[in-house]
């Protein structure tokens, strides 16, 4: 069920969102009538980490009891101030990524970015902050939270990027415009100590049912997509969702 939570920021209602997928994965979420939240830790697609933490930034904020915590974690198991404790951290949060944009370059730019190798079979979902919000099942026991990420350079770090990092990702990324639908590992937000106690974190993946004819405003195909490809999208989209098959991304 979605929750509201102080940490994610609204847009506004009716703004425009969109999310990028794979023939298959699409597939997958009309047959589950679900999203597919992925675990944060396996969400890394550069080389380079994304929540390093720099030295000056672990002395800026040591005085701060839970960043204390995970030093003294780090020493514990031998690492000197680079936070792989905080790993266990991003192990409890799953992420369902979505792309803010009421603008036609900044969607073809994204198409072009999450698409880049797949566009054969990439399918574009168009939805509204709202739609997504109240597609959530109200008796599903796993808390949702949605908002907007906010973006920071590395130079003026703040704690939060330690202490909640599924709602912060570095400059370099805030092109994306990401707004993020967030779930805890086990179900509900966790506070660093709680976190502590669980038991380790196997699932890659989680599974969180919606209301798909809440959800989907819009859906398009790739225009690398094949026409036989197209015909079975429309059929299954008709089917399943009500006549918001759109055709061929414009």
């Amino acid at each position: 069920m979605y929750k509201e939570n102080q940490n994610y920021l609204k847009p506004s209602d009716n703004t425009k969102i969109w999310h990028y997928v794979r023939y298959g994965d699409f597939l997958k979420i009309i047959q589950k009538q679900a999203l597919y939240f992925r675990r944060m830790d396996l969400m890394q697609q550069s080389s380079v980490p994304e929540y390093t933490i720099p030295p000056k930034i672990v002395e800026k904020y040591k005085a701060n009891h839970l960043v204390a915590e995970l030093l003294r974690r780090d020493e514990e198991i031998g690492d000197n101030g680079t936070f792989l404790s905080q790993q266990q951290i991003r192990q409890n949060y799953f992420v369902n990524p979505w792309t803010m944009s009421n603008d036609e370059n900044d969607r073809k730019w994204m198409y072009d970015a999450y698409t880049y190798d797949h566009q054969d079979e990439a399918v574009i979902i168009e939805s509204t902050y709202d739609c997504l919000i109240s597609s959530f099942m109200q008796n599903d026991p796993d808390e949702v939270y949605v908002g907007m990420v906010k973006y920071f350079d590395h130079e003026n770090q703040p704690v939060e990027t330690i202490l909640q990092p599924s709602t912060h990702r570095p400059n370099e990324k805030r092109l994306e415009k990401e707004l993020r639908a967030v779930t805890m590992n086990n179900g509900r937000e966790s506070n660093i100590a709680d976190i502590f106690t669980l038991p380790p974190v196997t699932d890659r993946c989680k599974e969180i049912q919606v209301s798909l004819r809440k959800l989907i405003k819009k859906v398009y195909v790739s225009p690398e997509c094949n026409e036989s490809i197209r015909d079975s999208m429309k059929q299954i989209v008709n089917d399943n969702v009500g006549n918001v098959f759109s055709g061929i991304f414009p």
